[in-house]
């Protein structure tokens, strides 16, 4: 697959003055997607919401500056949703981790633009699996030491990752002293009741579970101890 262009230096140099559209596509699953480059950053578009935004994707990077990763040392990481790769270029751009990925998306299209915009950037062993998240799960023997669920249909998530028989999936997929981390919108009322319908039956899997507000999102974590 062919390494496309990032930007030139004008293009970079214009973005932080106006969003410049670097690529539109389409897939089976969205009829656009678009890559931008937003203050210099890569940002990964659908029709109604963002995917992805390099280290600013600001859900996941105020939540892992809340982690006490000098004491656990996560190394083996399940990315259920990959968008364009945010969370390893997170973790290993911003905040110095070196762990292996494996990386579930079900829009061969999203993984083909992670793998030119991100993944060939990062030293960080990352394996791609185009599949479905759910069935993924479902049939995994493996154990990862941190597991995060970024999974949208747009801006909502399906159903069926919402169910206890998926909270005990991911209990079961999680090493010792693995750490969740499920993205959650938290911008409407739409999206608070859900979460309040989601928060009980999570915490019945996971008793010492609770959430972390930032900016727009939730981030739901299996446990409060892993936090610094």
């Amino acid at each position: 697959m062919g390494h496309r262009l990032k930007g030139t230096w004008w293009q970079r140099w214009w973005s932080y003055l106006t969003d410049v559209r670097l690529e539109e596509t389409s897939s089976e699953y969205h009829s656009i997607l678009a890559v931008n480059l937003v203050k210099g950053r890569h940002q990964l578009c659908s029709e109604k919401t963002i995917y992805s935004y390099d280290d600013k994707y600001d859900n996941f990077r105020l939540a892992f500056e809340q982690l006490d990763f000098e004491k656990y040392q996560w190394k083996s990481v399940l990315v259920l949703g990959l968008g364009l790769a945010s969370v390893p270029y997170l973790l290993e751009k911003t905040f110095g981790q070196h762990m292996e990925y494996t990386a579930v998306e079900l829009d061969t299209v999203v993984a083909e633009l992670a793998q030119d915009y991100t993944l060939s950037d990062l030293v960080s062993p990352v394996e791609v699996i185009i599949a479905d998240a759910y069935h993924y799960l479902r049939l995994c023997n493996d154990k990862y030491d941190m597991i995060v669920m970024d999974v949208f249909a747009e801006d909502v998530i399906p159903q069926k990752f919402q169910t206890p028989n998926f909270f005990r999936r991911l209990q079961e997929c999680l090493a010792d002293d693995g750490i969740l981390l499920y993205n959650r919108l938290a911008m409407t009322d739409d999206d608070h009741t859900a979460n309040s319908l989601f928060i009980d039956p999570f915490l019945e899997v996971f008793p010492r579970g609770n959430y972390l507000e930032v900016k727009q999102n939730w981030i739901v974590l299996n446990d409060t101890k892993f936090l610094d």
